[in-house]
């Protein structure tokens, strides 16, 4: 399974971040500020928040959810074909 697709699974599975999908993206409560409805995402191998204005790597975001990385936290080939739109 990829990264991208384990943490959409967790977001989803917890109650706290009031997580949906839309469309391939899943959209959360940003664990970086107080939010009261949902404006971080995650998709297409990298997480942001529109609040808050960043964008990181999906990694980040895995890690902050204690969801293990493979290796050194490296892209696994099916999070590179979706960071590079393949």
């Amino acid at each position: 399974m990829r990264l991208s697709d384990e943490v959409q699974r967790e977001l989803l599975a917890r109650s706290d971040l009031k997580a949906k999908r839309k469309g391939e993206r899943v959209l959360f409560r940003c664990l970086r500020h107080d939010d009261k409805t949902p404006s971080a995402w995650t998709g297409g191998g990298s997480h942001g928040c529109f609040a808050c204005g960043f964008e990181e790597p999906i990694q980040t975001l895995a890690e902050a959810l204690g969801i293990a990385l493979k290796g050194d936290g490296e892209y696994t080939l099916g999070d590179y074909a979706d960071a590079k739109g393949f």
